[in-house]
């Protein structure tokens, strides 16, 4: 009997434990369940602007906004916004941080808006968080912006208005890079180089810009030497690098201008017909032009094309487009040779095909 006795008495507390246990596993399997019925709430964060790869002039306020939405099933209680940068590009001017936005109903979204100000050139990091009264933080998407500083092109002059170089001509490319930020920048690099690919660098930069330090309000200006290497409406462009403002040390574009001008040496002028006269039906003439070439270098290649528009044509033999030739001291020179300030016609034979008008236009 006493062995039952003590049987029973051990036995009760193994239960006792076995039961405690099976209420707390019991408990602790419930609780996710709970959690996610007591935060069913999720905050979508999108910040709207500025879009990313934005580019922002230094010493110019920005607006940052961004929307905050309640994508949970539940209510949002004192929900907060905070906006984040980094501080050596950046600084906030206007706007609570964190701001309030107060509860959100499932679906329901509220817009926060700070300013900023660009303090200096490179690369800055914008980012987003919010949170209710549960603790959850949801951090929204980053962007990117450059802060860029003054970059003039002031060579060829600006103000020229169908600035023209001859090909095979040298001409020099000025620009001043001003640091328009509050803090010392340093120059990574300087590009310099021709949209179109007709004119090509020729000399390095005067002075290398790389490694260069520029003040607060400090300038610099640079010089290269290019070779224009034929004809087209050209555009130049100058770039400024720095690696500043940014996590990964890389080139960061920082500032940029860019000149239109023309690459010009061949003038065309249709001398005959002068226009208005009256041609027979099935009668032959002749359009003659003149070729110019304005620079003092020879111009190679040069072809000139003839473009007939109503009731006549080349007649049978005649080719739309042919090498301009000049006749020289010693005879003619080589097809599309033409010397520097050198004048030369060239003729075309048409059919007038019927009444109507004609138009003619001839380019080189």
């Amino acid at each position: 009997m006493k062995k039952t006795s003590i049987t029973k008495w051990w036995l009760s507390p193994l239960l006792i434990v076995a039961m405690v246990l099976s209420l707390i596993v019991g408990s602790l399997a419930v609780l996710p369940q709970q959690s996610a019925q007591t935060n069913g709430m999720v905050l979508g964060v999108v910040i709207t602007t500025p879009s990313y790869g934005a580019e922002i002039d230094v010493c110019q306020n920005f607006p940052v906004k961004a929307t905050v939405t309640n994508t949970g099933d539940n209510l949002a209680i004192d929900v907060e916004a905070k906006v984040s940068f980094d501080s050596f590009g950046a600084e906030l001017v206007a706007g609570a941080n964190p701001q309030s936005l107060g509860d959100l109903e499932p679906g329901c979204a509220a817009e926060a808006i700070w300013t900023l100000h660009c303090k200096n050139a490179g690369a800055t990091n914008i980012k987003v968080e919010a949170w209710d009264n549960s603790g959850s933080v949801y951090e929204g998407g980053l962007v990117k912006i450059y802060q860029m500083i003054d970059v003039e092109i002031i060579e060829p002059d600006i103000d020229c208005a169908g600035y023209e170089v001859c090909p095979s001509q040298n001409f020099t490319v000025r620009a001043v890079i001003t640091n328009t930020g509050v803090d010392t920048i340093t120059l990574d690099g300087v590009d310099l180089w021709a949209d179109k690919d007709s004119a090509t660098v020729t000399s390095d930069p005067t002075p290398n810009p790389s490694g260069e330090e520029l003040n607060p309000g400090d300038s610099i200006t640079i010089t290269w030497t290019m070779h224009c290497d034929e004809m087209a409406d050209e555009t130049l462009v100058v770039e400024v690098y720095t690696n500043i403002g940014d996590e990964v040390p890389d080139f960061i574009l920082i500032g940029y201008d860019e000149y239109a001008f023309h690459q010009r040496g061949l003038m065309v002028d249709i001398v005959t017909p002068t226009g208005g006269e009256t041609f027979c039906y099935c009668q032959n003439f002749y359009v003659n032009a003149v070729v110019t070439n304005t620079c003092n270098d020879t111009i190679t290649d040069v072809k000139a094309t003839i473009e007939v528009y109503g009731s006549a044509n080349l007649i049978t033999d005649e080719t739309a487009t042919k090498d301009v030739v000049v006749n020289g001291e010693n005879g003619l020179l080589d097809p599309g040779v033409i010397p520097g300030k050198t004048a030369t016609d060239v003729w075309w034979e048409l059919h007038c095909d019927g009444a109507g008008s004609v138009d003619i236009t001839v380019d080189v």
